[in-house]
């Protein structure tokens, strides 16, 4: 799984052993979005572990971080989210019904954390796309 929610894969509730999981919202079907919100505050068991690239920062300590108008914590909350609202497979973001626009926003941001050098605008350029996306705004409908 790599940490990645992938289509068919739901939680379950094993009773017999004592662990009780949260079943996986819809995005499994990538038919609609959460935002950061709601992976921060509900859906905190979704998000993988370990770092997030180089930061020195797991996931979900940078969802719950202020952003403080740092670039990169702006962009990786709507990355983090849009990646757990779609289907990441291991060629890079593939949501079917997803525009061009938003793939290219995932993507820009994806090499932004792998160390190609991008400018301040067109980072927050990309994160507003993801912010849009993980709304409902663009292309699928929130939850």
């Amino acid at each position: 799984m790599n940490g990645r929610i992938t289509s068919g894969i739901v939680a379950a509730i094993l009773v017999a052993t004592g662990i009780v999981a949260v079943a996986a919202p819809a995005q499994a079907n990538a038919t609609c979005t959460y935002t950061i919100g709601f992976y921060k505050n509900k859906g905190a068991a979704l998000v993988p572990t370990g770092m997030f690239y180089d930061s020195g920062l797991t996931r979900a300590h940078i969802l719950s971080s202020p952003s403080l108008g740092n670039e990169y914590t702006i962009a990786a909350k709507q990355f983090i989210a849009a990646g757990l609202n779609g289907t990441p497979g291991e060629t890079g973001f593939n949501v079917p019904g997803v525009s061009a626009e938003v793939a290219a926003a995932y993507h820009t941001l994806e090499w932004y954390f792998e160390g190609t050098p991008t400018s301040r605008e067109a980072v927050l350029a990309a994160a507003t796309v993801l912010d849009e996306y993980n709304n409902g705004l663009r292309d699928l409908p929130h939850c």
